[in-house]
């Protein structure tokens, strides 16, 4: 059962799926590195991110932080929410970092998995598995897996591109083995 999620992205849509995160009782830690450091501040100073518009409330994230170590520990899911051009980018800065069997989710997708993919085997973080054929535009980012070889990883574990807006507390992977766990409880809108 996911409870534990890391948005990683400062920018507008960061902000806003850490405060639906944490306001669907998810422990969103937020992350993003130090020349984001305003805006995170700016969030643990008030103590929660405001949403206004077509969503609104207050999230409260348990956690910001620019250190990646930190971000990353622990999490159940990994939800990075920047630009294309900063995937590699986050993809580098997260790699030494990873545990066995987190969910990656990569908005917006545009062919991010495969650039953490070539990165995350560069860093000896092999990464195996088999595309969700579950529907959506969704691309596949298999589990991470430490070391090398050719160990396979755990079904109930992947990792998707997509928008993670219907993602609620408590639910988990589901079916055998848990293959579409993930794409079920961030179903797209």
């Amino acid at each position: 059962m996911i409870k534990h999620i890391t948005v990683i992205g400062a920018g507008s849509t960061g902000h806003a799926v850490a405060a639906i995160m944490a306001m669907r009782g998810f422990q969103v830690t937020f992350h993003d590195d130090a020349r984001f450091s305003k805006e995170l501040d700016a969030v643990k100073e008030l103590g929660f991110i405001q949403l206004r518009g077509k969503i609104r409330g207050a999230g409260s994230p348990a956690k910001t932080t620019t250190d990646a170590a930190e971000a990353i520990h622990g999490a159940e899911a990994i939800f990075v929410h920047v630009p294309s051009d900063r995937h590699e980018e986050i993809a580098r800065r997260i790699a030494p970092h990873l545990e066995d069997g987190q969910h990656i989710l990569i908005i917006p997708g545009n062919l991010g998995a495969f650039i953490f993919r070539r990165v995350f085997q560069e860093a000896g973080r092999h990464r195996q598995g088999h595309p969700d054929r579950e529907g959506g535009q969704l691309l596949p980012l298999p589990p991470v897996r430490s070391g090398g070889g050719n160990r396979r990883p755990a079904p109930e574990s992947q990792g998707q591109s997509g928008l993670p807006s219907r993602l609620r507390h408590g639910e988990g992977p589901k079916g055998p083995g848990g293959r579409g766990g993930v794409q079920r409880q961030c179903q797209c809108v």
